[in-house]
């Protein structure tokens, strides 16, 4: 079986919510763009919020990689 749900973070949920919507027998993506320089704040919340979840399978997704500074992006993250 399988299900998907999308949480992209925007300010109209309450935070407070999501831990009982994350499960440890899930899959979690973070995708970002690489063009964007304001992200960061977003993906450390979601990486900490998912670092809670014992056994968490995390996969971090960057886009645009190929239009973007590589160097700056390591810099940024």
């Amino acid at each position: 079986r399988f299900h998907s749900m999308e949480i992209s973070g925007q300010r109209c949920f309450d935070y407070g919510t999501y831990p009982s919507l994350l499960t440890n027998r899930a899959i979690y993506l973070v995708v970002f763009s690489g063009l964007e320089h304001d992200g960061e704040s977003r993906i450390q919340f979601w990486l900490s919020v998912l670092s809670k979840i014992p056994q968490a399978t995390i996969i971090v997704v960057v886009t645009h990689l190929d239009q973007s500074n590589r160097e700056e992006l390591k810099q940024r993250i």
